[in-house]
């Protein structure tokens, strides 16, 4: 990979139902934790 630009920070992925690809990759994969908001507010 690539460190023209620094090293990764933060990847973003689009699932289906990302409550069954979290538990995926916890339980399969070895990955986590992670932080999940269901319809956060966001301020102007």
């Amino acid at each position: 990979m690539s460190r023209l630009f620094g090293p990764m920070r933060q990847v973003g992925i689009v699932v289906r139902d990302i409550e069954k690809a979290m538990h995926h990759w916890v339980e399969v994969c070895g990955i986590g934790p992670w932080f999940y908001a269901e319809q956060l507010p966001l301020s102007e």
